[in-house]
């Protein structure tokens, strides 16, 4: 071989050999050559993308799991905006997870790591690429959030009502409530709803009939007990010999206030008043609700109670059946004689057989007949007539109340009549008598 053509030969190889090292350093990734490197490109990255696009990039990419209660595309958003407020976007390299062909940056703002920025060279467009990958560096805290309410109360936690599922102690005590108070309450208990996985902050809602009072709160515990708490008190009248309860608690002499006798609208004379039926009046307050009433005789039988003036229930005895049974009708029948008293105009036919001789109702009947006008010169009709709470005096007194529903009518005019009697009858020889008597 010439010496020229050998020297041809070798020089085609040494730019062959030039040519293909320019050719590898010009298009490899990593190559001093190429057009554009990973950080120009993720530099443009930053240069082209405002904190909007950033926000949903994150969003995307970094929504945690979240309860029915938030919604995570905001839990998302809203820990970025933090995380982002007043800080410049910054990347730097993830020494730990790059290589010289898929280099891997971090994008922070400030000292707040957002996002992985994964880099690879696109050889057809001769350029590298950036994808934004999770980085999982943001943590939004979760909460278990309890809230406390009274017994009956509705709740709701961002819209949200809470079911059954989450009560979590179904017998919490209210606030200082004392044993004695506790005692005598319908309604000793609250409730506890526990909702975990509570990240941002829960609007909580809690609505009951008779209302509800915020206690404390903290964004995480919410404690509330009944607005009127501790103000409750009651007052309650029965016989002496009556077990009574209040809330299902028998009461006793450490909640008695007094004992007195029976009061009556009539006079009773002193040789009978040891016999009046004594009645026990039992209170107590500082309760968190309005207790029931029961009251039980020592033979079983139930008392209803009546509703006073004040709004507190008295006890009264339903009366003796057997003395109903053998006076009832000497009884209505004396109602029906003063019912029609004075219809004829003369003072002669006042029921002078049902009244004690010498006793101050006789005189009453003998001497005052124009106080009795709404009969007078009237026809009657008994519409109804009744007596009950027939109460033994000892042996040969009793007290009881009648009613007499009549009409009265004259030829121009009639007239529709309801009176109530308390009366104090009183046997004499083996006949019972009127003592005493009073419209109630």
């Amino acid at each position: 071989m010439k010496r020229s053509t050998l020297l041809l030969i070798c020089l085609l190889v040494f730019v062959a050999l030039v040519g293909g090292a320019a050719a590898w350093m010009y298009f490899s990734p990593g190559g001093a050559l190429a057009p554009v490197t990973a950080e120009d490109a993720v530099q443009e990255l930053l240069d082209t993308t405002d904190t909007s696009e950033w926000r949903a990039k994150y969003v995307s990419l970094c929504a945690p799991e979240t309860s029915v209660f938030e919604n995570a595309e905001t839990v998302a958003g809203d820990l970025f905006d933090a995380a982002v407020q007043g800080q410049k976007f910054s990347f730097r390299r993830d020494s730990e997870n790059t290589s010289r062909n898929a280099p891997v940056y971090i994008l922070s703002a400030g000292d707040a790591d957002l996002l992985r920025l994964n880099a690879a060279y696109d050889k057809a467009s001769r350029a590298w690429k950036v994808e934004p990958a999770p980085l999982d560096a943001l943590h939004a805290e979760a909460r278990a959030l309890t809230v406390t309410v009274p017994e009956g109360s509705a709740v709701s936690v961002n819209g949200v009502a809470l079911g059954e599922e989450y009560i979590t102690d179904s017998h919490v005590p209210y606030t200082s409530i004392s044993e004695l108070e506790t005692q005598f309450d319908t309604c000793p208990y609250r409730v506890t709803y526990t909702v975990p996985g509570i990240y941002e902050t829960a609007q909580v809602d809690v609505s009951r009939e008779a209302g509800v009072l915020l206690l404390y709160s903290d964004g995480t515990r919410f404690d509330y007990t009944v607005p009127d708490a501790g103000t409750h008190a009651f007052r309650v009248t029965a016989p002496q010999e009556a077990t009574v309860t209040a809330g299902g608690a028998p009461l006793s002499d450490a909640q008695a206030v007094s004992f007195a006798p029976l009061s009556t609208h009539v006079d009773v004379p002193d040789e009978l008043a040891g016999a009046l039926p004594v009645y026990t009046v039992y209170a107590a307050g500082g309760l968190y609700s309005d207790p029931a009433f029961t009251a039980t005789l020592p033979d079983g039988t139930p008392l209803e109670p009546m509703t006073g003036a004040d709004g507190f229930p008295t006890f009264e005895l339903s009366g003796n059946e057997a003395l109903q049974n053998e006076c009832h009708e000497r009884v209505e029948n004396y109602m029906r004689e003063i019912a029609g008293y004075g219809a004829g105009n003369t003072a002669v036919n006042y029921p002078a057989g049902y009244v004690v001789p010498g006793s101050p109702l006789l005189l009453y009947f003998q001497y005052a007949l124009d106080t009795l006008h709404w009969t007078r010169g009237f026809t009657v009709t008994f519409n109804e007539v009744k007596s009950w709470g027939y109460v033994p005096l000892g042996e040969d007194a009793f007290l009881c109340q009648g009613m007499a529903n009549f009409t009265t009518a004259t030829r121009n005019e009639t007239r529709e009549n309801l009176v109530e009697y308390e009366m104090l009858w009183i046997r004499r020889n083996g006949t019972w008598y009127i003592q005493d008597m009073s419209f109630l």
